[in-house]
């Protein structure tokens, strides 16, 4: 039959004709095809689509399809209570900082094949640390609900409670209290 290669950039793209999905790294060779028209999409996360209609007119016909995404570039709204936190935006992995300013905020030209450390400060309250990665959140928008200086995280707090009462009194004693009061 006929083959179809598929090359991506970038390399991990999925490849799919028509309804069947080639996943793993390119290039991606497709045996065993009969001849006539197709649809190849290639697709990834963060990453416009590409889609081209191919034609096989011969049964031993050798097909190459070149296919280069481009990052998606997206929005991200900021906002934190209280406002008026200053934030710094650093690509992970690396340490680039993108972005800075200060909440409420709305930041534009991310890529959306990239994930990004936030963090979040403001005088009187702890810092605010936040992984936006935009491959699970199609539309990103956060609101850091920071803590002032010394305040403890209320699910933190409770976690801790918890814990304690699983593990139970552990001061070493099994007596059971006298009735007595204590006195012989």
């Amino acid at each position: 039959g006929a083959t179809v290669r598929v090359s991506t950039t970038p390399i991990d793209a999925v490849s799919k004709l028509d309804v069947k999905t080639y996943d793993g790294a390119s290039p991606k060779r497709i045996t065993g095809l009969k001849p006539g028209d197709y649809k190849a999409t290639v697709t990834k996360t963060g990453y416009g689509s590409l889609i081209k209609n191919i034609t096989l007119s011969k049964p031993d016909e050798k097909l190459e399809v070149q296919a280069s995404l481009q990052p998606l570039k997206l929005e991200f709204k900021l906002d934190s209570e209280p406002l008026r936190a200053d934030y710094e935006i650093h690509e992970v992995p690396g340490d680039k900082r993108v972005a800075k300013g200060r909440t409420p905020d709305v930041i534009k030209n991310l890529t959306g094949n990239n994930t990004y450390k936030i963090t979040l400060q403001r005088r009187g309250y702890q810092k605010h640390e936040y992984t936006l990665d935009p491959a699970d959140n199609a539309n990103p928008a956060y609101k850091a609900q920071m803590l002032k200086e010394g305040e403890v995280d209320p699910s933190k707090a409770m976690a801790s409670a918890s814990e304690k009462s699983k593990k139970g009194d552990r001061t070493g004693s099994s007596r059971r209290p006298r009735s007595d009061g204590g006195r012989k």
